[in-house]
């Protein structure tokens, strides 16, 4: 039996497709479906250290964020700093501090969280006001 050229031609590519396919290298990483608080629709990671604790925000239906922290399986409301109504958490260390913004409507305040508490970060002396 005859076949046509266009399907010789197609064999054939598909056959050099085939044997260019190689196991590829399994990657070091996975990818983990972290949940979000309950009540809230979503959450967004922004920052992981070397112990694979991740921080980010959970969000409701409105938009409204919370920092968060994922630790061992386990997400961690951060909280707000006092007269702040939401927040969002953007890097954490190795040691297991964390930076981020706490804010409302009127205010906009950096902190630090460890071990538990919430700290507001002053800002710097010569920092220019806006």
């Amino acid at each position: 039996m005859r076949l046509g050229l266009s399907v010789r031609v197609s064999l054939a590519l598909t056959t050099v497709f085939m044997l260019s396919l190689r196991a590829q290298p399994q990657s070091p990483y996975r990818v983990t479906d972290l949940g979000t608080l309950p009540g809230y629709t979503e959450s967004h990671a922004y920052g992981i250290n070397n112990r694979g604790q991740v921080v980010g925000a959970a969000f409701t239906a409105g938009v409204l964020p919370r920092a968060v922290l994922w630790d061992k399986g386990e997400m961690i409301d951060l909280g707000v700093l006092p007269g702040d109504t939401y927040s969002a958490a953007w890097a954490i260390n190795d040691t297991g501090q964390v930076v981020g913004d706490s804010f409302s409507a009127w205010t906009l305040n950096g902190f630090l969280w460890y071990k538990g508490a919430m700290f507001k970060l002053d800002p710097l002396a010569d920092a220019p006001s806006t």
